[in-house]
């Protein structure tokens, strides 16, 4: 070997006339910042046929320390971030690291460097890299000369300049067997659970407002809006609360000191070497994300070569694939890119572990897509602003090829019966049920339904969430062709592959259509066979894997799919894995799937409405949205303080399930203003059973309501409703009652009276008070009629003047007709007004006339209302008092509710 100094100031720059060599001095630049690694490929050759046989790449970094097999040779690649023609570098070995003296050892790459390599010793190396610029034809002197001989040449010069210097270690693999344990660690986490940022500021998790997310938006063509960089996964996320401090989930921080300390503990039973969490962008396809480098603000970053890179450095020659949620899948498009690369390539893996894994897609996905629907942060304790961020989510996520990879694929159609959209019979769903049926279980509808063919759909205006979006078929496409080829994906048989199904957690299980206030809408139904997100048979969906269900019904610590890592129970099983070993059932963790029936059951409060629910126990523990924030924020805290409660979020629509044991007080609080509808059902054995509704209660943003629930007899509860904010109920509101015609309810409300425990005196004007109320409906019916009848007239003189079409105009009269039929009932079919009203409301006809039919119809709907406080009034004293007798402490209420309805008529 020649010894040298540091040749940096030294590099020949090569004519291509044979007789003339000239040396130059070359001038460093000042700023040499790059990202740059060395790419060596060991292989071996047939002698006979010539064919090479190609071992994992290793990937030599700055500052790394890699194994390398005595005497191998390896073909070599210089990686470089900077856009250059070429690259070429200059190695030399380092006797001692601590002086500048280095020993030339070999160009490498470039015209005339080695593209094959052996390592002559172990030591610590530097790679001077070097760019290679594109040749430049020009004439040499020589010219004539070398046309005599060779023809008429090109002479190409080729000017280099200094990249950057890389110095890396080189250890002699020892030619020993590897040991079986313990290989590294590759951790792939899942949707969302990478931060993703600018050069200039963090876009996930997002900040205090609502525009980072739309900033993540993709184009058509797939290319990001924005540049962005990957840089690390998600720790927890958090938001500040004034006197709480920082409040959120913990994502992947308690996963990561676990793994740690296995790094760092020696004597632990099952030491690592390392382990390397590889945060990706989410919002890409898994086979995107194996195919491209990721962007970090380091330089960019191949899955691949992290791999390999691992694998090679790992003691066992091999590492444990440790994915979650969405990782799963990118998991098995890295082991499938590793054997398509080379025969063999995926040796490098030995055990590949899939935590909570949408293989198959789950129904969760439908409602986040179509709707914006917990398009927020993994875990429950933030949840996204359901009037702030589902629009905003769902124009985003509509390009998002990651998302299209998690709906529900053809096979699991073909796996679970229960259907994934479900239609109500109601008006807005008949064109959907004529041509679906109730409900789309298969899945060629099911494309039908989200791609807006079949019934043709157009997308519908962005500021509507709950109108469901057009999604595109080229995405839809590629999902279904990733499922096409992973969803049978049979893994290499080396290769040891273990399933964790999160169970007992409340999870979407389909999307349904229904009206909500008389007007379109959804919700979503649950089941608790899930983390609540994925449906557990998603979670399981490999061939000949090792299967394990988690019960998070036994949990109370709040744990759910976005933070099932961070469970000691999942800790462990893991641990067993990367160390060979048996993995040991506990209670938590189980080969058999629980049974539904050994669930707990629930109550199950929800509300749809402009509010925000939450629950006391009889501890003054809480569940449900946190009421000290900024209830505009685009993401609220939820506090789930009750042992065994949840809280759930779709759309508008918020679900209290709590343990059905003790007392509570069910508070909501208005945010906004319109009706709220509360349900207090039981949740049982996976099913559900109403046990009493309260529709279209009045809210506004000074409501507060309360509810006081025994849980072992919730029936017949009534609502206090503060209307004002001075804490004193000005409205008490019954459980709902059949409908009857108002000459009905003051009938029955007679006979009440008459078994009323109170004086002589006190009845008679109560009496008296029903009589002019009898007398008030009448008016109303006559008003009613009137009210139609000019409407039915100022809609044919409109149709005359062509301010309205006449299609339009025929549907509203027909609704006009059906009402007045009905002259002789009072109050209206609020379904009928309601319908009216969102005809009138779809009409491209000029403002003035637009309100002016709005405020008729405005009226009818106020009437439809008036029933309501004294038919739930008179069906509780039927139900709770003793043959119909009124106990003394109601005379109050029902004072209350007579003057309730004399301000009404």
């Amino acid at each position: 070997m020649n010894e040298t100094t540091d040749s940096r100031s030294f590099l020949s720059i090569v004519s291509f006339g044979m007789s003339i060599i000239a040396l130059a001095v070359f001038v460093l630049p000042q700023t040499a910042l790059a990202y740059s690694a060395l790419h060596w490929t060991p292989f071996t050759e047939n002698p006979d046929t010539g064919e090479r046989t190609y071992a994992a790449a290793l990937v030599i970094e700055q500052g790394g320390s890699y194994e390398v097999p005595q005497g191998a040779i390896g073909e070599i690649f210089i990686e470089t971030d900077t856009l250059v023609f070429d690259t070429e570098g200059v190695l030399y070995f380092v006797p001692n690291p601590e002086i500048s003296t280095r020993e030339f050892i070999s160009n490498l790459g470039g015209v005339f460097g080695e593209f094959e390599f052996a390592w002559p010793q172990e030591g610590v190396y530097e790679l001077d890299i070097y760019e290679s610029e594109a040749p430049v034809p020009v004439w040499n002197p020589a010219q004539k000369f070398l046309a005599w001989l060779f023809g008429t040449p090109a002479y190409a010069q080729n000017p280099e300049l200094f990249i950057e210097t890389i110095r890396f270690t080189i250890i002699e693999k020892s030619s020993q067997p590897l040991p079986e344990c313990c290989s590294s660690v590759l951790f792939l986490p899942g949707l969302k659970g990478s931060i993703l940022k600018t050069a200039t500021e963090t876009l996930w998790p997002s900040d205090a407002s609502s525009t980072d997310f739309p900033e993540l938006a993709l184009n058509e063509d797939g290319t990001s809006v924005n540049e962005i960089f990957v840089d690390g996964i998600l720790p927890s996320f958090k938001i500040h609360i004034p006197f709480l401090g920082d409040v959120g989930p913990e994502i992947y921080s308690g996963f990561s000191s676990f793994m740690n300390t296995l790094v760092e503990s020696e004597d632990d039973g099952v030491p690592i070497a390392e382990w390397k969490p590889f945060p990706y962008d989410w919002r890409y396809s898994p086979e995107y994300i194996v195919a491209h480098d990721v962007e970090t603000p380091s330089g960019p970053v191949g899955l691949l070569s992290i791999a390999k890179s691992l694998a090679y450095a790992s003691p066992t020659g091999k590492i444990t694939i440790v994915a979650h949620s969405m990782g799963g899948l990118v998991g098995k498009a890295l082991i499938k890119a590793l054997e398509d690369e080379s025969a063999g390539g995926s040796d490098i893996v030995d055990a590949f572990v899939m935590i909570a894994s949408p293989q198959l897609g789950t129904p969760q996905a439908v409602a986040s897509l179509l709707h914006g629907d917990a398009e927020g942060i993994p875990g429950r304790t933030l949840v996204p602003n359901f009037f702030v961020m589902p629009a905003v989510a769902r124009a985003a996520g509509r390009n998002f090829p990651s998302a299209y990879s998690l709906l529900p694929s053809a096979r699991y159609f073909e796996e679970i019966e229960d259907p994934v959209i479900v239609f109500d019979d109601v008006s807005f769903t008949k064109d959907w049920r004529d041509f679906w049926g109730d409900a789309i279980s298969a899945y060629a509808p099911f494309v039908e339904f989200l791609t807006g063919t079949g019934v043709v759909r157009e997308r519908p205006n962005p500021n509507l969430p709950y109108l469901p979006e057009v999604l595109r078929e080229d995405l839809l496409a590629v999902a279904g062709d990733f499922h096409g080829t992973f969803d049978t994906f049979e893994f290499p048989s080396h290769i040891r592959v273990i399933e964790i199904a999160g169970w007992g957690e409340e999870t979407a299980k389909a999307v349904v259509y229904e009206t909500q206030h008389f007007l379109q809408n959804y919700d979503t139904d649950e089941t608790v066979e899930g983390d609540g997100v994925v449906v557990y048979p998603s979670a399981i969906g490999s061939t000949g894997a090792e299967k394990y269900f988690f019960n998070l019904d036994l949990d109370d610590t709040g744990l759910e799919h976005g933070t099932l890592l961070n469970a000691s129970q999942v800790q462990d099983l893991v641990k067993s894995v990367i160390g060979n070993s048996t993995i040991e059932e506990t209670g938590f963790i189980s080969v058999a799937k629980p049974d539904t029936i050994n669930v707990s059951e629930k109550l199950l409060v929800s509300t749809h409405s402009p509010v925000i629910l939450g629950a006391y126990d009889d501890q003054n523990r809480y569940t449900g949205i946190y009421p000290g924030q900024d209830l505009s924020a685009p993401f609220l805290y939820a506090q789930q303080h009750i042992p065994g409660s949840s809280f759930v979020v779709s759309g508008e629509n918020q679900h209290l399930f709590l343990p059905n044991e003790g007392l509570y007080n069910v508070v909501y609080q208005g945010i906004g203003s319109g009706p709220t509808t509360v349900e207090i059902e039981e949740f049982s054995n996976d099913a559900v059973s109403l046990i009493e509704s309260y529709t279209d209660i009045p809210t506004t943003s000074q409501t507060l309501a309360t509810l006081a629930l025994d849980s072992a007899s919730p029936a017949g509860a009534p609502i206090e409703v503060d209307e004002n904010g001075d804490d004193i109920p000005e409205l008490v509101v019954f459980p709902d009652a059949p409908i009857k015609t108002f000459e009905e309810l003051l009938a029955d409300l007679r006979v009440l009276i008459q078994n009323l425990d109170a004086s002589d005196k006190l009845k008679s004007g109560l009496v008296r008070r029903i009589d002019k109320l009898e007398k008030k409906v009448e008016k109303q019916k006559v008003q009613k009629s009137a009210i139609l009848g000019n409407l039915e007239k100022q809609v044919i003189k409109r149709e005359a003047k062509g301010a309205i079409d006449s299609v339009s105009a025929s549907e509203l009269i027909a609704l006009i007709g059906e009402l007045d039929a009905q002259a002789a009932i009072f109050p209206l079919d609020p379904t009928l007004v309601a319908e009216l009203q969102s005809k009138v409301e779809s009409l491209v006809v000029p403002n003035g006339l637009k309100n002016s039919l709005q405020k008729k119809i405005e009226r009818l709907l106020k009437l439809t209302l008036i029933s309501k406080t004294l038919s739930r009034f008179i069906s509780t004293v039927e139900r709770n008092g003793s043959k119909g007798r009124i106990t003394g402490d109601d005379v109050h209420t029902l004072i209350n509710v007579l003057t309730q309805l004399e301000n009404a008529l």
